[in-house]
């Protein structure tokens, strides 16, 4: 009976497992980084933006999104909100991150601040992190060197039995 085709087998059965295994498990952690790092844009100037519907004077609405991360809104700090009629409304109202009363995850809030009537509807624009948003840059950066990592730990995996293997070898001759 032949060793070495024995040997080849196994090492080639194990080896596809490994592959087939491994770039199953860096796709998941590749999709949840870059949750970690993704971004999105309420675009309040359109139908499509983020509606709220604040009513009495300190209400508390929770908004699309776990960070608040800003606008380029005429006021340093605030969202640009307008009603209907598009017009830019005065800064009667606060954006901010906080604990959302109502599910208990930390949202974007919106707070009316002076009491516009229950029924008036408002577009909000703003820049937010998504849910699993990681809010320090070093986070960010360190869950990219985990999947460049584990794709090197994956490579290591395979080629130190293959360079090993006397299948390899005999191949080379020696």
């Amino acid at each position: 009976m032949d060793r070495k085709a024995q040997v080849g087998i196994g090492l080639f059965v194990s080896l596809f497992i490994t592959i087939i295994v491994g770039a199953i498990l860096l796709q998941a952690v590749a999709q949840s980084a870059a949750v970690v790092a993704q971004t999105g844009y309420s675009n309040g100037t359109n139908a499509g933006g983020q509606q709220v519907t604040p009513g009495s004077q300190g209400a508390i609405v929770c908004l699309t999104g776990q960070e608040f991360l800003g606008t380029t809104a005429p006021t340093a700090g605030t969202g640009v909100v307008i009603n209907a009629t598009a017009e830019y409304l005065a800064p009667n109202y606060t954006i901010t991150e906080g604990v959302c009363p109502t599910t208990g995850v930390k949202s974007v809030l919106y707070t009316q601040v002076s009491n516009n009537g229950t029924t008036l509807t408002y577009n909000v624009s703003y820049d937010y992190g998504v849910d699993g948003y990681a809010d320090n840059s070093g986070a960010r950066g360190v869950t990219t060197m985990i999947i460049i990592f584990m794709a090197l730990a994956i490579l290591v995996v395979v080629l130190v039995p293959v360079l090993q293997s006397d299948v390899i070898k005999g191949a080379l001759g020696k």
